[in-house]
C-alpha cells in the first residue's frame, strides 16, 4: 500500500488527481523503468524515499 504522504505529495506536484494517479502507475525511467507503486512495494521505505526524491526533481524541473 502506498503511504498517504506520498499520495498527497504526488497530488501537490501534479496539481491534478488523474495525472497523479497516472504517474504513480506509469513506468519511470529514473526509477529503473518501474512505476512508483512498484518501487514502493519492492523497496519499502527506501522506495518511498526514491519516489519522493523523483517528485522533488519533477517539481523543480530537473530531468533525470
Amino acid at each position: 500500500m502506498i503511504p498517504d504522504h506520498v499520495i498527497k505529495r504526488t497530488r501537490e506536484v501534479f496539481d491534478n488527481e488523474e495525472k497523479a494517479k497516472a504517474w504513480l502507475n506509469s513506468p519511470i525511467t529514473a526509477l529503473g523503468g518501474m512505476s512508483p507503486l512498484e518501487v514502493i512495494k519492492l523497496r519499502g521505505d527506501a522506495g518511498v524515499e526514491l519516489v519522493l526524491a523523483e517528485l522533488g526533481r519533477i517539481e523543480h524541473g530537473i530531468i533525470s
